[in-house]
Parts: structure tokens; sequence; C-alpha cells
């Protein structure tokens, strides 16, 4: 007798287990306590300068899912490569800007638990150098650095996309810049840059400044049957 007590009793313990464990597996399918992130990419190759966005929107650079049982369904963006990476906070999420070349990660958190993270590798890779005989394009922001600041002769072209002259020069302009490949050729586009093309007094276009060591030397513009002989003619003349 006492021994089919302990087997009912067994019987009604393996049992008992069954039922928590059906129940554990039920309780986690229906998402109940269940919390995780899922991001759409997990690795990232950018260059210098390059930012990326990192939100819940489809049309983010990297989409983040969140699945929690708190009220909180935010995440947050971290990494300990301050020196590679600038993370901002932005309206939809975070952007992450690409400052320094070579490998860093970043971490995506639930708010609620931060135990709860993905990782995102990136590999960042420095500017592309301007190659001899290839024409820089020069803004407001970059004048000082490419124009003021370099050495030798510099050329800059104030040009518009809807000038007839400007597109009539630019094929000259290009080649030019291969034949003289170690004179510098830049192109200010002036629906862009319209403070910068007021701040150099440019009246028309195209509008050609030569500069000689960061000093300004003289104006030219377009001549009508125009050759790239007659530019470089122009540029190395006195």
């Amino acid at each position: 007798m006492p021994n089919k007590k302990i087997k009912f009793l067994a019987a009604v313990f393996c049992i008992a287990s069954l039922l928590f464990m059906v129940k554990t597996e039920i309780f986690a399918a229906t998402g109940k306590n269940s919390e995780k992130i899922e991001i759409s990419k997990s690795k990232v190759s950018l260059k210098e300068g390059e930012e990326i966005t990192v939100n819940n929107d489809e049309n983010a650079d990297i989409t983040v899912e969140v699945t929690s049982s708190s009220k909180n369904k935010g995440f947050t963006v971290s990494t300990k490569d301050s020196k590679k990476v600038k993370i901002k906070k932005t309206n939809l999420g975070f952007s992450i800007t690409a400052l320094k070349s070579g490998e860093a990660r970043i971490k995506v958190m639930l708010s609620a638990n931060k135990k709860i993270s993905k990782t995102i590798k990136l590999s960042i890779s420095g500017k592309k150098k301007a190659a001899f005989g290839e024409v820089v394009k020069v803004t407001g922001k970059n004048f000082n650095k490419e124009v003021l600041k370099a050495k030798g002769k510099v050329i800059v072209d104030y040009s518009a996309k809807w000038c007839g002259y400007c597109r009539l020069l630019e094929p000259i302009y290009k080649e030019a810049a291969k034949v003289r490949p170690l004179y510098k050729f830049t192109v200010v586009d002036a629906d862009e840059e319209e403070e910068l093309v007021e701040g150099q007094g440019i009246g028309g276009f195209p509008t050609l400044h030569l500069y000689e060591n960061g000093k300004f030397i003289k104006e030219g513009g377009y001549m009508q049957d125009m050759t790239v002989w007659d530019l470089i003619d122009w540029i190395e003349s006195k």
C-alpha cells in the first residue's frame, strides 16, 4: 500500500511539473514577460564624415524593433569608441556620424532593461583624397582649406547648372585639370553656394579666379571657341 501511494504522488508531481512547463512555454509564447530588441543591420561600412540614422522608421539606415512588456518601449544608443563616432539624439531616434577611420562598436539597448541589447559593428574608412587631374568641389565650409591655404596655383570655377557657357566650359576645364595635374582645379556650384558667390563678388557665370599660394591673382571667364590650351595659357600668363 505505501508503495502505491508513493507511485501515485510521484505521478502527480510529474504531471504538475509538466503542466508548469507547458504553462511557462505558453506564457512566453503569448509575449507576456518577454523582452527583446531587433536591428535590421549588425554591420555597416561608411566613410569619415558620413552619417547614418538609427530609429524605428522603415526608412532609417538601421531600423530598430522593440518588444517589451514594459510601457516604455524606447531604446538608447551608446558607444565606448567616442573618438571614432559621434552619437546624437534626434526626434525619431539617433544619428551616428563617423569621425575617424577604424572599427567601432555601437550598442543599442532597451530603455526599460539595458541588459537586453544588440551590437552594431562599424567599419570606417578615410575620406578619398582628390587624385591628380580631378576637379575638387569647393563650398563655403572648405574654401579656406582648399583655396586660401593651398600651395601653388589654384583655379576656382564659379559655375551654375542653368548657365549655357558653363556647360561649354566644363569639358575644357576637366581636360585642363588632366593636362596640368600639378595645378589645383576647383569648382563652386553657384546654386548651392549663394553666400560664397556673393562674398567673392561674382557677377556672372562662368567666372574663373586664379590664386597662387593663397593670393588672388586675376579673374577670367569663358571665351568663344575656347580650347584647353587657351585656358592653360590664361593660367600661366602674367
